[in-house]
């Protein structure tokens, strides 16, 4: 992430969730992420790449062997911050771990994890809806772990 200029003017080289408004000084949402959010059926999911390479590959400057260390991480990343989901005791703990989980699938271009964490984040679960949104979560991220296990790996 690039910043440029002062704390009250945020610019990121490729994407912002938030933006500091520059009239008001007050943050705006932004929702870049596009793809698919919780609500998508199963067969609109499957249209939906596990892996945006193009935008992975921005950050990655298309090192092929860097692309693989990151979405390694990722893979081993993630399902511990669907835990911290299941284990929040308050809103802000959930936040946070959703937050994480957004955060980490953005770096990868994993943009179908990352809308779901961002709605995630975006509530409060209220008791037994928790438990829905971190399974279809871990399906994302199950989804995401196949698909690159099908992967070739380059010689």
């Amino acid at each position: 992430m690039a910043l440029v200029g002062s704390g009250e003017e945020m610019f990121e080289a490729d994407y912002s969730t938030t933006r500091l408004s520059q009239t008001s000084g007050k943050a705006r949402r932004k929702h870049p992420i596009q793809g698919a959010s919780v609500t998508t059926s199963a067969s609109e999911m499957e249209s939906i790449p596990p892996i945006d390479f193009a935008h992975l590959r921005r950050y990655t400057f298309g090192d092929e062997q860097l692309e693989r260390e990151v979405l390694e991480l990722f893979c081993i990343h993630a399902p511990g911050l669907l835990e911290e989901m299941k284990a929040a005791t308050n809103p802000a703990a959930w936040r946070e771990a959703a937050h994480s989980l957004k955060g980490s699938a953005l770096a990868v271009g994993a943009l179908h994890v990352a809308r779901m964490a961002e709605e995630a984040e975006a509530v409060a679960p209220k008791y037994g809806e928790a438990g829905a949104m971190v399974a279809r979560l871990q399906d994302a991220i199950e989804r995401v772990k196949n698909f690159l296990a099908q992967r070739p790996r380059p010689a």
